[in-house]
C-alpha cells in the first residue's frame, strides 16, 4: 500500500515526543539519588505507563466496524515492599477473595500458568505447539523469571515449590491453585514494571466491582481499573476481513515490541486488518501511552507523583467497504450455499433411489462419503480504482468470542468444523478457475494477432492434435458439436465451446498464456492489505515438475504422487526378484528416476534402465524384457509438458489453480482497458486529532493497453452468457426472470475435483453496468457443483446494485461515488 504522508503532522509530532522525553530525562536525572539531608533517605524517581484506546476502523460512510468499549477489570499489585513469607501469604488470601467473587459473578480470571496436570496424572511444562529446542530455551527462561532454584527443574517439583512461596492453602486443588500461580506469575514476570499492576480479570460485571469495592479493604494489592475492550458490533459481518487481537504469545516478538513500548499485557492484532494495521491502530507504542511519573523512597514506597501525561488513542482507519452492501453480499453468499446444498442432496438420494445410477455414483465415490457445498467466498470491487466495496468469506465467526482470549475448547470446535470458519476463502483458498479463464485466452489471441474479431472456428469433437496413444482426447462439453459451428470469440464465451479455446490455446503456445497470465495479474499476490494471502499460480512445465528444485518444494503435488508410485513400483520389482532394498536405496532410485522428467524427453528408458542398473542391481536386459523400464517411462510422462496440458490450459483446467481476489481483479483489468492495480481495502488513515495521516492512491502497476474493440467483445459475449435468446448462455436459467437483463455481463466457470460431477467447484464472475463497467463481482463456491449455481449470489448482488441506482434516480439526487458501490 502507497500512502501519500503527511509531512508537517509527522515532523511536529516527533519534535513533541523529542521534547517531551527529554523533560522526563531531565527530571530524571535531576531527582534521582537526590538526598534528604534531614532524614537521610534517598528518593529515586519512577514511572508507570498506560496505554492508549486502540483506533477505531470504518466504513466508507462512517459507519464503525470495530472500536474500544470501556470496561471495569480487576487488577492486582504487589507492593515491592513488601515481600517475606507472611506477606505472600496475605496477598494470596486477597487473590483467592477476589477469584471467588469474580467467578461467583460470572466472570473468570487469567488462565496463563505455564505447568499443566494432565489426565495421566503428570506435570509437565506448556509452551504452546513449537519446536523441542525452543521450548527447552522458554523454560529455561520462565524458570529464571520466576525466580526457581537453579538445581530445579523438573515441573512437578517447580509447582510445589510455587506454591509453598506463594503459600497456597494445602486443601486446594490444582485448577483453584493454578488461577492463583497463574496472577502470581504475570506478576513476577512483569518485575520490570514494579509499579504497574497486573490485569487479572476483564470486562467483569457491576456487581463484582461493588463487591470489591466494599472489601478492599481486606484485599491487599487489589483493585478495579476503568480499561478498554475491542468491540465488533456486527459480530460475524466481515470477520476475516478485520480480524482481531490477542496477547504477544512469542517471547521473541514480545522482546522486539517491548523496545517500541509494548508490555506482556498488550494486545496486539492476530489476523485480518487489525494485524496489517497494527503500527496504525495501536494504542500500545511509547509515543501513545500516558505516563505517571513519581518519586519513590528507598523502601520502594511512593512518596508522591511529580507528573502526568493522559494517553492518545490509535488511528482511525477507514476503509472502501460499504457495510450495507458487506451485508447483502455475504446474506447473498449464505443463501446460495444454502440452496445449492440443498439441490446436491436431492439429486444424490434421486440417484440413489435408482439402480443404475447408484452403482454409477458409488463407483465413482468409492467407499467415502461426497463432499458437498458447504461454503463460499465473493468480492466486489471498483473497476476503473481496484477499491474493495466488498469481501466475504462464509461460513463467518463472532469475532467478539476472541475479544480477551477464547478457550482451547471452542477454538478446537472451530478448527474441527469441516466447514472451516476460520480460514479466509477470499484470499487464501485456490481452485483450477474452469471457464472463466477463457477470456484471458480470448484476449491473449486477439492481443497477439493468433485469432480476429471476425474468424469462426467449428466445434470438430475431440482435439486429437497431440493424441498419439490412444488416450481420452480433451473435448467441448456438449454432445452435440455441431451446435457450435462457427464460433466467433463472442459466441465462444456466449456458448463456452472449448475447441475453439483449444485452437486459440495451440496457436498461442504455453509461454504466451502464461506471459498473459502473469499481465492480469493471477501468478502473483494482489497486495491487498490483508496477511497470508495466498499466490496462484498458471500451468506450464515448471509448474507442473521443476527438475532443479527437491521433490518436496514442488509447486503442485504431481511430482511426489509420481515419485511416491515410482517407489512403490521399485519395491515390487525387488519383492519379485527377491530382494528387500533397503529405504535410502528406493528413495535414491525413485528420485533419479523422476529427476529423468527434466531432461525434456518423453522417451527415457535407456536412461530408467541404467538406474535400475546401477542403484538397485536390476540388469538392463532384465528390465527391458520385464518391460519395468516402459512402465515407469509411463510414470514420467504425467511430468512431461506437451501440448495436450496446453489446449486444456487455456479453458482453464489442468492444474491451474486460482484465488478469487486474483480473479476479480483479472477481470476488472481486463474490463478497465489493461490497468493492472493494487486492490485497497483502506481509503485513508487519521489520527486521534483529526488529522489526515495517510491517503491510499489509486496504484497502477503497469498498463495493457487492451484495445476497445477486444474489450467490448469480451463484454458482449459475456452478456450473452445470462440471456435466454438465440438457444441461451450457459447462465440463461439463473437470470431467466431477471428484471435487469442486458445490462450487465457473466461468465460461469466448472473446475472438476474428482470423478463424481456433484463435487465439482464453481465459479462466476460479472460486472455491471454493460456500458459502462463500474463493479467486478466474483463468487467462489467450493464443491458448488458448477459455475453457474454461483450465479444466484451475483444475481442477488446485481440487483441490490441496480435498485440503487434507480431509487437514486427516483429521487432526483446522484449517489456519492464515495461511500457508496454506486456512482
Amino acid at each position: 500500500m502507497r500512502y501519500k504522508y503527511r509531512n508537517r503532522y509527522i515532523i511536529v509530532t516527533a519534535l513533541i515526543a523529542v521534547t517531551f522525553l527529554g523533560l522526563i530525562l531531565g527530571l530524571y536525572f535531576r531527582t534521582t539519588a537526590s538526598a534528604d539531608s534531614s532524614r537521610g533517605d534517598t528518593n529515586f524517581v519512577r514511572m508507570t505507563s498506560k496505554a492508549g484506546r486502540r483506533g477505531p476502523i470504518l466504513d466508507i460512510n462512517g459507519t464503525q466496524l470495530a472500536y474500544d468499549v470501556s470496561v471495569y477489570n480487576v487488577q492486582f499489585l504487589k507492593d515491592v515492599s513488601k515481600n517475606n513469607s507472611s506477606d505472600r501469604a496475605n496477598y494470596t488470601q486477597s487473590i483467592i477473595k477476589a477469584v471467588g467473587i469474580i467467578e461467583k459473578n460470572g466472570s473468570k480470571t487469567i488462565d496463563t500458568f505455564n505447568i499443566v496436570f494432565g489426565q495421566n496424572g503428570t506435570f509437565s511444562y506448556d509452551f504452546g505447539d513449537i519446536s523441542v529446542q525452543l521450548e527447552q530455551q522458554r523454560i529455561k527462561n520462565w524458570l529464571s523469571n520466576m525466580a526457581v532454584p537453579e538445581n530445579m527443574t523438573d515441573p512437578e517439583e517447580v509447582y510445589y515449590e510455587l506454591r509453598n512461596r506463594y503459600r497456597i492453602p494445602e486443601e486446594m486443588g490444582y485448577d483453584d491453585a493454578r488461577k492463583i500461580l497463574s496472577i502470581w506469575q504475570e506478576s513476577q514476570l512483569t518485575g520490570m514494571y514494579a509499579y504497574e499492576p497486573v490485569t487479572i480479570a476483564t470486562d467483569v460485571s457491576y456487581e463484582t466491582i461493588a463487591e470489591i469495592e466494599v472489601m478492599l479493604d481486606q484485599m491487599d494489592g487489589i483493585s478495579v481499573d476503568l480499561g478498554s475492550k475491542r468491540y465488533y458490533p456486527y459480530s460475524e459481518l466481515a470477520a476475516h476481513l478485520l480480524g482481531y487481537t490477542g496477547r504477544i504469545s512469542d517471547p521473541d516478538q514480545l522482546e522486539e515490541l517491548s523496545k517500541k513500548g509494548y508490555t506482556e499485557s498488550s494486545l496486539i492484532g492476530k489476523i485480518g486488518l487489525e494485524y496489517s494495521l497494527e503500527e496504525h491502530l495501536s494504542g500500545e507504542v511509547s509515543e501513545k501511552r500516558g505516563y505517571t511519573t513519581f518519586r519513590i523512597d528507598s523502601t520502594g514506597s511512593v512518596k508522591d507523583i511529580i507528573g502526568k501525561s493522559d494517553p492518545k488513542s490509535g488511528d482511525t482507519v477507514v476503509l472502501n467497504i460499504d457495510l450495507d452492501l458487506e451485508r447483502v453480499v455475504m446474506e447473498a453468499l449464505e443463501n446460495n450455499v444454502t440452496r445449492v446444498r440443498a439441490e446436491q442432496e436431492e439429486e444424490y438420494n434421486k440417484r440413489l433411489a435408482d439402480d443404475k445410477l447408484r452403482e454409477e455414483m458409488l463407483e465413482e465415490l468409492g467407499d467415502r462419503e461426497p463432499d458437498f457445498c458447504n461454503s463460499g467466498a465473493a468480492i466486489v470491487v471498483d473497476i476503473d480504482t481496484l477499491d474493495v466495496r466488498a469481501i466475504c468469506s462464509y461460513p463467518s465467526f463472532d469475532l467478539n468470542e476472541f475479544v480477551g482470549g477464547i478457550s482451547a475448547d471452542r477454538l478446537r470446535e472451530f478448527t474441527e468444523d469441516e466447514a472451516t470458519p476460520l480460514f479466509d476463502r477470499t484470499i487464501q483458498s485456490r481452485s483450477t478457475p474452469g471457464s472463466i479463464f477463457k477470456l484471458l485466452t480470448a484476449v491473449a489471441g486477439l492481443m497477439e494477432n493468433e485469432v480476429t474479431l471476425g474468424e469462426t472456428i467449428d466445434d470438430r469433437g475431440p482435439f486429437t492434435k497431440y493424441i498419439t496413444d490412444g488416450s481420452d482426447a480433451p473435448k467441448c462439453w456438449t454432445k452435440y458439436y455441431s451446435n457450435h459451428k462457427a464460433q466467433n470469440v463472442v459466441k465462444a464465451i456466449k456458448n463456452s465451446c472449448n475447441y475453439y479455446f483449444f485452437v486459440v490455446a495451440d496457436r498461442l503456445k504455453i509461454d504466451r498464456i502464461h506471459k498473459w497470465a502473469e499481465y492480469l495479474g493471477l501468478t502473483s499476490k494482489t497486495g491487498i492489505e490483508l496477511p497470508y494471502e495466498t499466490a496462484g499460480f498458471v500451468g506450464d512445465q515448471k509448474t507442473l515438475y521443476d527438475s532443479s528444485k527437491d521433490i518436496n518444494e514442488q509447486i503442485t503435488s504431481m511430482p511426489r504422487l509420481v515419485y511416491n508410485a515410482v517407489r512403490k513400483r521399485l519395491k515390487a520389482f525387488g519383492a519379485e526378484r527377491n530382494m528387500e532394498y533397503s529405504s535410502d536405496k528406493l528413495s535414491d532410485a525413485a528420485e533419479k528416476i523422476v529427476a529423468l522428467a527434466g531432461t525434456g524427453s518423453s522417451k527415457m528408458g535407456d536412461k530408467i534402465r541404467k538406474v535400475l542398473q546401477n542403484i538397485l542391481d536390476i540388469p538392463e536386459a532384465y528390465s527391458s524384457n520385464k518391460g519395468w523400464d516402459n512402465e515407469l517411462n509411463a510414470l514420467l510422462l504425467e511430468l512431461i509438458w506437451d501440448g495436450t496440458d496446453t489446449v486444456t490450459t487455456g479453458i482453464g483446467t489442468n492444474i491451474t489453480q486460482l484465488t478469487p481476489i486474483a480473479v476479480v481483479r483479472y477481470l476488472a483489468t481486463i474490463l478497465n482497458g489493461g490497468k493492472l492495480m493494487v486492490p485497497h481495502l483502506v481509503n485513508r488513515i487519521v489520527s486521534a486529532d483529526g488529522k489526515v495521516v495517510s491517503e491510499t492512491e489509486k496504484e497502477v502497476l503497469y498498463d495493457l493497453e487492451i484495445r476497445q474493440e477486444f474489450i467490448d467483445a469480451v463484454k458482449e459475449g459475456m452478456k450473452e452468457v445470462t440471456l435466454t435468446t438465440d438457444g441461451g448462455g450457459t447462465a440463461a436459467k439463473v437470470f431467466r426472470d431477471f428484471r435487469y437483463l442486458e445490462q450487465f455481463g457473466g461468465k460461469s466457470g466448472t473446475a472438476p475435483v474428482s470423478n463424481f460431477d456433484l463435487e465439482d467447484n464453481g465459479w462466476f464472475i460479472s460486472f455491471a453496468p454493460y456500458d459502462e463497467p463500474e463493479i467486478a463481482i466474483v463468487v467462489f463456491l467450493p464443491h458448488g457443483a458448477s459455475g453457474s449455481n454461483a450465479a444466484y449470489a451475483v444475481r442477488d448482488i446485481l440487483e441490490y446494485y441496480f435498485d440503487r441506482i434507480e431509487d437514486s434516480d427516483r429521487n432526483g439526487r446522484p449517489v456519492e461515488k464515495e461511500g457508496s458501490m454506486i456512482p
